[in-house]
């Protein structure tokens, strides 16, 4: 009787020992294969971070050209520009060199400290700062204006304000671009100098996707340069 149970015992041990080492090899099957499915899903999670970055950190520019006619003082104001050009006054002046101008906002009128330029550029943006009046007492002289576009344009402010975000309040952020739970990302603006402004980096032990995208950015000073923004996932 004793080896009768003995054979017994050993039979129900072998069953047990089986019955554990298949739900390993499902358990490991399922987590691997959950990992696999993730994997595959992070080329269409890259697009779809690339193309919510893209939007974020972009807004319209708005770029009228003037001219004057025959100017008699540095200082000029041109009479009704921002009800005749449908700007707002979050405006930066350069001239034709590329040299931001002092300027100013009366009313409907614009003010500009012109170095003796009778030619610029009036650059219209929601991310600049509104402009002021001038203390400058200015001719009003007759000018015309020229070619004027619109363009939707990243700017530097805005990838700024995004890393910003970033760093104060990741996982707030990834809800508000409706980013899942089990996706990370970065993000890295590469100016033309070559200098950088990125997301915190991550000690990542899996595979990283990323995406190198070619643009024209606009500076704080209204400079527009050439850059590279790479988006990051895992």
């Amino acid at each position: 009787m004793l080896k009768i149970n003995n054979k017994k015992a050993s039979h129900v041990g072998v069953v047990l020992s089986f019955i554990l080492f298949i739900t390993f090899i499902v358990f490991m099957y399922v987590l691997l294969d959950s990992k696999v499915n993730q994997e595959r899903g992070k080329p269409s999670t890259l697009n779809y971070v690339k193309g919510t970055l893209l939007e974020q950190v972009s807004a319209e520019l708005t770029t009228v050209s003037v001219a004057l006619i025959s100017p008699q003082s540095n200082c000029v104001e041109l009479s009704g520009f921002l009800s005749g050009t449908g700007l707002s006054n979050r405006i930066i002046v350069r001239d034709d060199s590329g040299n931001v101008l002092t300027s100013g906002i009366s009313g409907q009128n614009l003010k500009v400290e012109r170095n003796g330029n009778t030619f610029f550029r009036v650059y219209e943006s929601e991310t600049f700062s509104p402009e002021g009046d001038l203390s400058s007492s200015c001719q009003s002289p007759s000018y015309t204006i020229g070619l004027s576009k619109t363009e939707n344009l990243i700017f530097e402010s805005k990838v700024a304000e995004l890393s910003v975000n970033y760093a104060a309040d990741y996982e707030a952020l990834k809800r508000s671009l409706n980013i899942g739970s089990g996706d990370e990302f970065g993000f890295v603006l590469t100016y033309n100098d070559e200098t950088m402004l990125k997301t915190p980096e991550e000690n990542v032990t899996i595979s990283i996707y990323a995406s190198q995208i070619p643009i024209q950015y606009i500076r704080t000073n209204g400079a527009r340069e050439a850059g590279i923004l790479t988006v990051l996932v895992w």
